[in-house]
């Protein structure tokens, strides 16, 4: 009988419980050292997130990966910011697989691939081979099609024609923009060394891939890439890496890549080695130290607008009126946020009578010149306003009228960064992409939350520089970068735009 992918990723799962349950088990315990049932414990701790009644099973692939994205601090000694991502990504595909959606042969062996990293960071190694049998019969995932006959073996294409890139599409076709960040993953996780020796190719002499702020070998990411997508490895010599051949292939799928032999500042930037990291902030149009010589739009590579938690502020002008209050969202924040707002609301001068979306009930500066990419960010992506009134609150949610700044000294110690958290793994996303003012309690709290220990990358983008008009000119740009990032429009970021990495 010929296995489907619905049935691999069956399997998979009932494997990855096997393995991940007892480290979950082990993990919330110590977290727990009262003694009990952590379980127990955890759902009368937050009745708005898990039922009271309801039966959680360690045998239940999806809770434990609930439990290994919501409750990170438990395992953030025990998982590095990839390997939780790995978690948030299953997390996801454990969603579709509940549901009975289909699994193209390509998500089933990302699927796979990412449970076996997994499951190999928990030390779960004989669950980690049973899921890599299952992937390695998909190295080429085509189409769920009948076994082939006894004997014969899966047709191998051949090396992509040297030196034209339009003869090596066809080659390429199945290598994703997800493929090559999955490959520059690798290459964090190993080190180029390593990462280099173990897939068998050597530095590059002239083509860098840039990818947030860091540059790699560009041929051999590529490559790599190519066995993520097929399962198929192939060697150095099999391909070109110019820019008719790796360089050309990695641009074509929206990636920037810089010949170091182009000037001799390339040539000085290539000499510090693809391992180099730029760190600090970029700013647009100044003349910057040789470690930070990124633009604003080259620090966001890897940042998609649509599968990125959005985070903005809320703004002093405020929309009046509104509609009237419907009952209250079951789907709302947890108790503790939902206590502590009305606390801080009761000082507010808030009206609750009438509610608007949040981003509607917003009219500052900011909020009129990031228009129309906000309304399309709403509704096609992830969007969250810090908000002095309601703490944190997502774009669409109704929310009454109020005055009040953000004073960090109004919520408990941890409640929001929390909540920025827990909405970027509600989202199912692994980037962040904020915008505020440099210096304000809005960007205090987006620099102490603990993103990376969260798996979460997250980028600040503010404004520099402006020395008239502050007040009204930093708000204004901020809003313009909005749109520019939104709408991916490379040249459109206005002066002073500053990308930071938040930690």
């Amino acid at each position: 009988m010929v296995m489907t992918n619905r049935d691999r990723v069956d399997r998979a799962m009932a494997c990855l419980a096997q393995g991940l349950g007892p480290f979950v088990d082990r993990q919330m315990a110590a977290a727990f050292p009262a003694g009990g049932d952590w379980v127990q414990t955890l759902v009368a701790r937050n009745p708005s997130r898990y039922r009271a009644g309801h039966q959680y099973s360690l045998a239940d692939p999806r809770f434990l990966l609930r439990v290994v994205t919501e409750e990170w601090r438990a395992f953030r000694d025990h998982l590095s910011r990839l390997e939780q991502g790995y978690a948030t990504e299953l997390k996801n595909a454990g969603n579709k697989w509940a549901h009975g959606d289909p699994f193209s042969a390509d998500d089933t062996y990302r699927t796979l691939d990412t449970m076996e990293r997994l499951l190999n960071a928990i030390g779960a190694p004989a669950q980690a081979s049973e899921v890599r049998n299952l992937r390695l019969d998909l190295q080429q995932p085509a189409t769920e099609a009948a076994a082939p006959s006894p004997g014969t073996h899966p047709a191998r294409p051949g090396p992509p024609a040297r030196e034209q890139l339009g003869q090596t599409t066809g080659f390429w076709s199945r290598v994703t923009h997800t493929d090559v960040v999955r490959a520059i993953e690798d290459y964090d996780r190993l080190g180029q060394e390593r990462f280099l020796a173990e897939h068998g190719f050597g530095r590059a002499t002239a083509y860098l891939l840039i990818y947030q702020g860091r540059s790699y070998d560009s041929k051999a990411i590529l490559g790599v890439a190519y066995k993520i997508a097929t399962g198929v490895r192939i060697g150095a010599h099999e391909f070109s890496g110019g820019i008719y051949g790796a360089a050309g292939v990695l641009r074509k799928l929206g990636f920037e890549v810089r010949n170091t032999r182009d000037s001799a500042a390339q040539q000085m930037d290539g000499e510090s080695g693809p391992d180099t990291l730029a760190k600090g902030r970029v700013t647009r149009g100044a003349a910057l130290a040789h470690s930070s010589s990124q633009s604003p739009v080259g620090s966001l590579d890897g940042i998609i607008p649509g599968r990125s938690l959005l985070v903005l502020t809320c703004s002093g002008r405020k929309q009046p009126g509104g509609h009237p209050a419907p009952p209250a969202d079951d789907l709302t924040w947890p108790q503790d946020l939902r206590d502590a707002r009305s606390r801080v609301l009761a000082t507010a001068q808030a009206d609750t009578t009438y509610l608007l979306p949040a981003w509607r009930r917003y009219t500052g500066t900011f909020y009129q010149h990031a228009q129309p990419a906000l309304a399309q960010a709403v509704t096609t992506g992830h969007v969250v306003i810090i908000s002095g009134g309601y703490g944190i609150a997502r774009a669409g949610e109704p929310i009454g009228w109020y005055d009040k700044a953000l004073q960090l000294t109004d919520w408990p110690a941890g409640l929001l960064e929390s909540a920025l958290i827990s909405e970027a793994h509600r989202c199912g996303t692994q980037t962040v992409a904020a915008f505020a003012s440099a210096t304000t309690d809005y960007t205090r709290l987006l620099r102490r939350t603990p993103w990376q220990q969260a798996g979460i990358d997250a980028r600040l983008v503010t404004i520099t520089g402006v020395t008239g008009g502050a007040m009204s000119e930093v708000p204004r740009r901020l809003g313009q970068a909005f749109s520019a990032f939104w709408n991916r429009q490379h040249d459109s970021y206005p002066p002073g735009t500053t990308v930071e990495l938040l930690q």
